[in-house]
Order: structure tokens, then sequence, then C-alpha cells
């Protein structure tokens, strides 16, 4: 099953490249990840970083409203299984309370990447769990929550989102559960009920 997710998650990211035209250069720095342009980068794609970049810091900085600027009234979110289209206001309430039950919730930005109206974010949001995560009571834990996140944009808006998240690292940096090894080795949860 491990091996089937690596593959389907490789797939995707394979399948969304090739959507897009022009790859852009391998390697870019780890971290911090400029805006600034690079050499080979258009002005509609240094312009889109600039928009998924003011998201992640504003946000970070306490402004979860920042999704009302930079996505359209509604924005297509494509998550495994399907795709829907969400009120950007709906994606602010969830915003807002995740930041609340994190309120030093920010994106640590491993690469980022433009090309043509696509930008390509690999980040892991980290954070202090201190507050009633949707469900879930504060922890006092790190949260650690990496991803990959592929954002289409048109006219200075995110209009489209492809998301993949790790939530087993989720769910285990908050307590909610063990490594991978440890729930093979416990027997997945029928073992476990």
């Amino acid at each position: 099953m491990r091996s089937f997710r690596l593959y389907a998650g490789l797939m995707l990211a394979a399948v969304l490249l090739a959507a897009c035209t022009q790859l852009p250069p391998a390697a870019q720095p780890a971290a911090p990840v400029p805006v600034a342009a690079a050499a080979g980068v258009s002005a509609t794609e240094e312009a889109n970083l600039a928009v998924v970049r003011r998201f992640y810091d504003e946000y970070a900085a306490g402004n979860a409203n920042v999704i009302l600027d930079v996505h359209p009234m509604t924005i297509t979110m494509h998550y495994a299984g399907g795709a829907e289209d969400v009120p950007a206001q709906a994606l602010a309430d969830d915003l807002a309370a995740i930041k609340q039950a994190n309120p030093d919730l920010h994106a640590e930005i491993h690469d980022m990447f433009a090309s043509g109206d696509y930008v390509f974010t690999e980040l892991t949001w980290t954070g202090t769990h201190t507050g009633d995560f949707f469900g879930v009571p504060a922890t006092g834990k790190t949260v650690l929550h990496p991803g990959i996140v592929v954002r289409r944009l048109a006219d200075g808006k995110i209009v489209e989102s492809w998301e993949m998240w790790d939530d087993l690292t989720f769910l285990n940096s908050i307590g909610y559960t063990g490594s991978w090894d440890e729930i093979v080795a416990a027997g997945g949860a029928d073992a476990q009920n």
C-alpha cells in the first residue's frame, strides 16, 4: 500500500508537470525561495510567484482573509478522487479556524517555481497545536503537514489548486497515530479496535 501511494503521488506530479509548457530549470534553492525573477522566468511567472508568496506570508502573519484577495469568488480544488468548486469565503473561514488552533502556523517553503500559469510549491505547514482543530483538542505539539500544491493562476488570481498532503505525518506529529512502521507492526486499524 505504501509503495502504491508513493507511485500514485509520483504519477500525479508527472501528469501535472506534463500539463505545463516549458518546464523550469531542475534545481532551485531549498530555502528561502526568492520571488525575484530568475533567468528565463517571464513577467507573468514572476507575478504568479508573488501572488502565491503573498498568500503564505500574509497568512503566517495572521491574515486569513488574504485568501479573498488572491482568489476569485470560487476556486476549483482538486483532491485525490475528485474536484469541487469551493467558495473563497469558506476557505477563509477554514483558514481562520486553523490559524486560531495553531497561532504560529506558517509554511516552510522547500521549493517553489512557476511554469506558465502554474506555480508549484513543496512545503511543510509548521506550528504549535494550542487550540481545538476541527474537533481535535489542543495537544501542545508541533504540527508538521508536508505537501505539494500546484496552483493555476489567471488575471492575478489563484483559480485552481491541486493538493497532495502527507496526512500520516500530520497525525503522527500531534500524537494521533504512530509512524508507518508502528501501524504496520500493530496490524493496522483492525488490530487496534
